[in-house]
C-alpha cells in the first residue's frame, strides 16, 4: 500500500514542483494541478495509515514492509514539502523554503533516531499524518478558490503576506515536536544499558552524522548563488541525502546494527560548497549532475538494502512450490 500511494503522489509533486521553481519567485500552478495533488495526498494517507493494521490483522507484517513505508515516507516527504511551498509561492521569502524543508525533515529523520535508539517510532500529536492532511486541504483550497488572498500583505505585518503567515503558524508546532522528540530519545541514550543490542557508542553516530549534512548543506544555502535562483532544486538535492541516511537509519533500527559514520551522498553538499568559492564549473551544471547521480545512487542503493534485508531476516517475497504431479 505505501507503494500505491507513494507513486502517484511523487509523480504529481514532480510535475507541479520542478517545472514551476526554475526562478527564486515561484510561478502559480494552475488549479486542476492543485486539485489533483490535494486528492491524491489524501488517498495516499489514506492507504498509507491503512497499510499496518491491515498487515497485523492478516498477520503478513514483516521489517520489509516496514523499511518500504517509513522509506517511501523519506522520498514523498522531501517532494511534498517543496511542491507545498510552490503552492503558497514562497519564493519571494528567501529563508521560508529551506526553514520549512530543514525543520519537516529533520523531525522526520529524528523521530527514526528515536525508533533506532528506543526500539519504537515517537509519535507527537501534530505529526506526519497531520501535517500531510493540512497540506492536502491547502491544496484543494488553492485550487478550487485560489491563493491570491494569501498573497496579500497582513494588516497588522505588512512585511508579511498570508502564506508566509500561514507557513509559520506550521512551522511553530513542527519545531516543538522536533525539540520533543529530541528530548525523548536523548532520555532513552541515557537509559541503555550494556546488555542491550544497540550499544551506547553507536547511538550518536546517526545525530553526528545528520550534523555534518547540516553544516554542508546549509553552508552551501548560506554562500551560493543557487540558493536564491534555484533554491528547490538545491534543495531537492539535498533530499537525496536525506533520504540515504535515513534509509540507512531505518536499516540499522531494524537489523540491530551499527551505523556508518559516513555517507557518500555528502559529497554532494561538499562539492557544492567547494565550488562556490573555487567555481570551477558552473553551478547549476553541477547541481544537475549530482542530482542525476545522486538519484541513481539512492535507488541502487534501496534496492540492495532490500535484497540484502531479505536475506538478512530470511524472507520470501514470492515462494513457489514445485508441482508434484506426476507425468
Amino acid at each position: 500500500m505505501p507503494s500505491i500511494g507513494a507513486h502517484p503522489l511523487v509523480l504529481n509533486h514532480l510535475t507541479h514542483a520542478l517545472p514551476s521553481a526554475s526562478h527564486f519567485s515561484f510561478v502559480k500552478a494552475p488549479a486542476w494541478l492543485l486539485v489533483s495533488v490535494g486528492i491524491i495526498i489524501l488517498v495516499s494517507q489514506t492507504l498509507d495509515g491503512m497499510d499496518g493494521k491491515q498487515a497485523r490483522r492478516t498477520n503478513s507484517s514483516s521489517p520489509l514492509g516496514e523499511l518500504l513505508d517509513h522509506g517511501g515516507d523519506s522520498f514523498v516527504m522531501v517532494v511534498g514539502i517543496l511542491s507545498s511551498t510552490i503552492c503558497f509561492q514562497l519564493g519571494h521569502g528567501f529563508w521560508w523554503t529551506p526553514l520549512l524543508y530543514y525543520i519537516s525533515t529533520t523531525m522526520f529523520y529524528l523521530a527514526q533516531w528515536h525508533n533506532y535508539v528506543a526500539g519504537y517510532l515517537y509519535v507527537n500529536k501534530f505529526d506526519v499524518e497531520e501535517g500531510r492532511i493540512t497540506a492536502a486541504l491547502l491544496f484543494l483550497s488553492h485550487g478550487l478558490f485560489g491563493s491570491s488572498f494569501l498573497q496579500q500583505p497582513v494588516p497588522w505585518m505588512p512585511s508579511y503576506t498570508g502564506s508566509e503567515l500561514l507557513i509559520g503558524v506550521v512551522l511553530i508546532p513542527s519545531a516543538l515536536a522536533l525539540v520533543y522528540i529530541a528530548r525523548s530519545t536523548l532520555v532513552a541514550v541515557r537509559s541503555l544499558t550494556e546488555s542491550d543490542l544497540i550499544k551506547r557508542e553507536w547511538v550518536l553516530r546517526p545525530l553526528l552524522l545528520y550534523l555534518v549534512y547540516l553544516v554542508l548543506s546549509v553552508s552551501v544555502c548560506l554562500t551560493s548563488d543557487l540558493a536564491q535562483e534555484r533554491v528547490v532544486h538545491l534543495l531537492f538535492v539535498f533530499g537525496f541525502c536525506n533520504i540515504s541516511m535515513t534509509h540507512a537509519l531505518l536499516i540499522g533500527a531494524l537489523c540491530k546494527s551499527r551505523v556508518s559514520m559516513w555517507n557518500p551522498t555528502l559529497l554532494a553538499p561538499a562539492l557544492l560548497l567547494a565550488n562556490t568559492f573555487l567555481q570551477m564549473v558552473p553551478d547549476y551544471q553541477l547541481l544537475v549532475s549530482l542530482g542525476i547521480i545522486l538519484g541513481l545512487y539512492v535507488t541502487i542503493w534501496s534496492t540492495k538494502a532490500a535484497r540484502q534485508l531479505l536475506f538478512h531476516l530470511d524472507l520470501r517475497l514470492l515462494s513457489v512450490t514445485p508441482s508434484t504431479k506426476s507425468n
